[in-house]
């Protein structure tokens, strides 16, 4: 089985709308002295390729770490769709259906 890692890359990867942007911000860096470069990261947990996890949706029930890798392993297909704006929509991946 051939693995696509089809993650985006932060910070370019779009936010769930209404969610905070993702921010970088250089904390040390060694050009300005500090003997380490350190970057902080934040960022909503929907930016990003993610999975949500039963626990975002029901109280009390499993979060991410205890879900089994094996549940997000299967066939697939993979296409590149390219927009400059804009969600993807069902008539977007109508092409691909074939």
């Amino acid at each position: 089985m051939k693995i696509y890692d089809i993650s985006v890359e932060l910070p370019y990867t779009p936010v769930y709308p209404g969610d905070p942007g993702i921010e970088l911000i250089r904390i040390d860096d060694i050009k300005n002295g500090s003997v380490y470069n350190l970057t902080q990261i934040s960022m909503s947990l929907h930016a990003g390729t993610h999975a949500d996890a039963p626990l975002h949706f029901i109280d009390d029930s499993a979060s991410i770490e205890r879900l089994s890798p094996e549940i997000f392993c299967g066939n697939a297909r993979v296409i590149t769709i390219y927009k400059e704006t804009g969600g993807i929509e069902k008539s977007d991946l109508e092409p691909a259906n074939g």
